[in-house]
C-alpha cells in the first residue's frame, strides 16, 4: 500500500508538472529583419474604389493608415541558403505619415506574427526586404497639387571637369493652379554626379512637399582650359606595412597646359577599382599602382602607373639636427626667412636641407621677440617623407618702415566660411610690425563664398579696409583671395565618456568631429584596443554615440585615432586624442546550482540580487512524501544557512549571498522537478526532461505491477 501511495504521488507530480511546464519553458525571441526575411507573397492594398490592387493612385494627403491591407505571406530563413519557412501573421497599415509625391512610392507595412512570443514584429518596405521571384511590393502613385513653371532658374558657370553641383541655381518662379507664386520650394540638378567638359543644357527639378515636381533645363557655361599633358609622373610616398592603398600620398609630377605652361592646380589620386583602395599591404616590397590626375578647368584626366614602396619604418634617420648660423640678430633692413642661414644636419640617406617654402617670402617682424623657422630635410628619393624641425631665433631690436599702401593677396584655409581676416602678427607680420595690428579687410562681395571653393582656387574679391587704432578713412578696393589647403592643429575630435553601468558594464562613448575636408577613418579605442571605426560624412562631420561593454573591473582610457586618406583636403596634425579615464566596478556574478531529484539547474545571479524560483504548488499529502527539505552548501561544499527556504511554499525567495550556492532538494522520493519562471531564459530542454519523466513513470508502474 505504501508503494502504491508513492507511485500515485509520482504520477500526480508528473501531471502537475506537465500543466505548469509551458509557463516555465521560454525561448529567445527571433528578430525578423532584412537579413532573414523573404516576402513570399505581397499583400494587396485597397483605397476608395480601388479594391485589392498592387498600386493605388491618389492625391497628396493620403496616409498609410488610410489604406486597407489584405493577404501577403512572409517567410523566415534560419540560415544562409536555407529554405524559407512561412511565418503565420498579418500585414497592417499603421503609419500616420502622408505618402510622398511620386510615381512609385513604396508602402511601409507592419507585419505582426501570430506567435509574438517567438517572432518580432518588423516594419516592411520594398527597399529593404528580399522579394521572392515575381513578387511586386505594393506602391502608390501620389499626385501632387498642380504647379506651373513661369520662369526657369539661372545657373552659374563652372570649370570643365568640376562637378555639376558646383553650379549654383538662383531665381526661377513657380505658381499654383490659381497663379499664386509658391515659396519654400527648392531647385536642384537632377544628376549632380556629372562632370561637364563643355557648356550645355542640364536638367533641373523643383520640388516642394505636397506639390507636383517640375522639371526643365538650364544652360550651364563651362570654362575650359583645353587638354592637359602629362610630362612627368608623380612619386608615391612610402607606405607603412599594414596600411591600405587608399592612404597613399604623392609628391612631384608635372602637368602642362595646351600652351606649354605648368599646371599647379589639380591633384593625383589612386584609381579605385575592385576595392583596390581597401587592399592592405602586409609585406614589404615595391608594387605598381595606377593613379589619375584631374584638374578643374581641363577637359581630360591623366593616368599613370608608378611604383609604390611598402616598408616597415621610416627608412632613414636624422643623426644630427640642423641649426641656424646666428639665432640672435638685429634687423636693420627688410629681411625675410630666406635671409636665414641654415647649417645642415646629418642623415643616413642623401638629401637637402631647406626652410619651409611658404616662409621664404615672409618678412621677419621687427618686434623684439622670439620667432620660429621651420627647417626640413627631404631625401633625394622623394618617396621618403620629409622630416621637419622647429628652430628658434630672436630679434633684438628693430626699425619701423612705411605702412604698405595695398595688400594684393590673402589666403583662407579650405572649408572656412571666413568673410574677414585680421592682419595679425602670425599671418601678416609686416603689417603687424608697422603698428597697424588691428587693421583688417572685410569681404563686401555677396558672390564670394570661400567655403564652396577648393584648395588652389583664386578669386578677385571686393573688400573694405578698416582700422581702429589709426584715424584712416575706410577704403574700398579689390584683392585676390586664394584658398589654401587647411592645416587643423587642434584636437580633431572630442570624446565624452559616461560612467559604466555597474551591472551590465555598458559605457556610452560619444565621438564628435567637425572638420571640413577630412575623408579618412576614426578608430575609437579602449585602453589602446580598437572597438569601432567611423567615417565622416561629406562635410567632415561625425557625431556618434557608441556602446562599449566593460567586462572586468579596472581603469579604462578611451581615445581616438585619425587615419588620413589620400582624398583629404585638410591636414590633421593632431591625430591622437585621449578622452577621460573611467573606473569600472562591476557587480560580480555568482553561480546558483539547484538539484531536484535527478535534475540539475544552473543560473548566473548577480551578488546581493534577489532570487525567485517557483515550482508547482505541492501542498497536498503526497508532496510531503516527495520533497520535504533543502540541503544548502556553498561552492566548496560547506554547509551554509539561507533563510526562508520552506519546501511547503510554492516558491523559494532569498537574496543571493556573496558566494556560489548549491541547493539540493531532499525527501523520501526525490522525483520532484522545479523550474525558474522569472529569470526569463530557457534553463533546460523541455522535451528531454519530459521524455525522462515518462521513462520514470514507466519504470514505477512496471515495478508496481511486478510486485503485485
Amino acid at each position: 500500500m505504501r508503494k502504491i501511495k508513492k507511485s500515485l504521488a509520482v504520477l500526480l507530480a508528473v501531471i502537475m508538472l506537465a500543466t505548469f511546464m509551458p509557463l516555465f519553458a521560454s525561448a529567445a525571441t527571433i528578430t525578423l529583419n532584412a537579413n532573414n526575411v523573404i516576402i513570399l507573397e505581397a499583400p494587396k492594398i485597397s483605397y476608395g474604389d480601388q479594391i485589392e490592387v498592387s498600386k493605388i493612385t491618389a492625391n497628396y494627403g493620403v496616409k498609410t493608415s488610410d489604406l486597407t491591407v489584405t493577404g501577403g505571406k512572409l517567410g523566415y530563413v534560419a540560415s544562409e541558403g536555407a529554405t524559407p519557412v512561412e511565418v503565420p501573421g498579418t500585414f497592417s497599415a499603421t503609419s500616420t505619415l502622408k505618402l510622398a509625391v511620386g510615381e512609385n512610392t513604396a508602402i511601409r507595412l507592419k507585419f505582426t506574427p501570430d506567435d509574438t512570443a517567438t517572432y518580432s514584429s518588423p516594419t516592411v518596405s520594398a527597399l529593404t526586404y528580399t522579394m521572392a521571384e515575381g513578387v511586386v511590393w505594393p506602391s502608390a502613385h501620389i499626385i501632387g497639387q498642380t504647379t506651373i513653371l513661369v520662369e526657369a532658374p539661372t545657373a552659374s558657370g563652372i570649370l570643365a571637369n568640376q562637378q555639376l553641383s558646383f553650379s549654383s541655381l538662383s531665381g526661377g518662379k513657380v505658381t499654383d493652379a490659381d497663379g499664386v507664386e509658391l515659396t519654400g520650394g527648392r531647385w536642384r540638378f537632377v544628376d549632380t554626379s556629372l562632370y561637364p567638359t563643355a557648356s550645355g543644357d542640364y536638367e533641373v527639378q523643383w520640388t516642394k512637399t505636397g506639390y507636383a515636381t517640375i522639371k526643365t533645363t538650364v544652360y550651364v557655361e563651362v570654362t575650359s582650359y583645353g587638354e592637359a599633358t602629362l610630362v612627368e609622373n608623380p612619386i608615391a610616398k612610402r607606405l607603412q606595412v599594414g596600411s591600405t592603398l587608399g592612404n597613399t600620398t604623392f609628391v612631384g609630377g608635372k602637368v602642362f597646359d595646351k600652351d606649354g605652361n605648368e599646371v599647379t592646380t589639380g591633384y593625383w589620386r589612386v584609381i579605385i577599382d575592385e576595392n583596390q583602395a581597401n587592399v592592405t599591404y602586409d609585406t614589404e616590397g615595391t608594387y605598381n599602382i595606377r593613379v589619375m590626375w584631374s584638374g578643374a578647368g581641363y577637359t581630360n584626366t591623366l593616368e599613370a602607373t608608378i611604383p609604390l614602396t611598402v616598408a616597415d619604418g621610416k627608412g632613414y634617420e636624422v643623426t644630427v639636427a640642423p641649426t641656424l648660423d646666428n639665432n640672435r640678430f638685429i634687423i636693420d633692413k627688410t629681411m625675410t626667412y630666406a635671409d636665414l642661414v641654415v647649417t645642415p644636419g646629418e642623415a643616413t640617406v642623401p638629401g637637402r636641407w631647406y626652410i619651409q617654402e611658404s616662409q621664404l617670402n615672409t618678412e621677419i617682424p621687427t618686434t623684439a621677440k622670439k620667432y620660429t623657422a621651420k627647417v626640413y630635410f627631404q631625401p633625394d628619393d622623394l618617396s621618403y617623407y620629409a622630416t621637419g624641425f622647429d628652430i628658434e631665433f630672436r630679434v633684438l631690436k628693430y626699425n619701423a618702415w612705411e605702412i604698405p599702401e595695398s595688400f594684393v593677396k590673402v589666403t583662407v584655409p579650405y572649408g572656412v566660411a571666413a568673410r574677414s581676416v585680421s592682419f595679425s602678427e602670425r599671418n601678416y607680420p609686416e603689417v603687424y610690425a608697422a603698428g597697424i595690428n588691428s587693421m583688417s579687410w572685410k569681404n563686401t562681395d555677396p558672390d564670394f563664398k570661400p567655403e564652396e571653393l577648393e584648395p588652389g582656387d583664386i578669386r578677385k574679391v571686393k573688400v573694405k579696409y578698416f582700422t581702429s587704432n589709426y584715424q584712416w578713412e575706410d577704403r574700398e578696393g579689390e584683392i585676390y583671395v586664394q584658398i589654401e589647403p587647411r592645416v587643423y592643429e587642434n584636437d580633431f575630435c572630442t570624446i565624452n565618456v559616461m560612467n559604466p553601468d555597474n551591472i551590465t558594464g555598458d559605457t556610452a562613448v560619444t565621438i564628435h568631429c567637425d572638420i571640413p575636408g577630412i575623408t579618412g577613418e576614426v578608430q575609437v579605442k579602449a585602453n589602446g584596443e580598437t572597438f569601432a571605426t567611423l567615417k565622416p560624412d561629406e562635410k567632415g562631420y561625425i557625431h556618434e554615440t557608441l556602446n562599449y561593454v566593460i567586462k572586468a573591473d579596472g581603469e579604462y582610457t578611451f581615445s581616438a585615432t585619425y587615419i588620413p586618406s589620400i582624398l583629404d583636403k585638410t591636414t590633421v596634425t593632431v591625430t591622437e586624442v585621449t578622452g577621460r579615464t573611467v573606473n569600472a566596478d562591476i557587480i560580480a556574478k555568482r553561480h546558483l546550482t539547484v538539484y531536484v531529484a535527478n535534475q540539475k539547474f544552473e543560473y548566473d545571479v548577480y551578488e546581493t540580487h534577489g532570487v525567485y524560483h517557483s515550482w508547482a504548488d505541492f501542498s497536498s499529502e503526497p508532496h510531503a512524501d516527495v520533497f520535504d527539505h533543502w540541503v544548502v552548501t556553498d561552492g566548496n561544499g560547506n554547509e551554509v544557512t539561507v533563510e526562508n527556504l520552506d519546501p511547503q511554499k510554492p516558491h523559494l525567495q532569498f537574496v543571493m549571498p556573496e558566494h556560489d550556492l548549491v541547493l539540493t532538494a531532499k525527501g523520501e522520493i526525490e522525483d520532484m522537478t522545479a523550474s525558474d519562471g522569472s529569470l526569463g531564459s530557457t534553463l533546460w530542454s523541455f522535451w528531454e526532461k519530459l521524455i525522462n519523466f515518462i521513462i520514470e513513470i514507466y519504470r514505477t508502474i512496471d515495478n508496481l505491477f511486478h510486485i503485485g
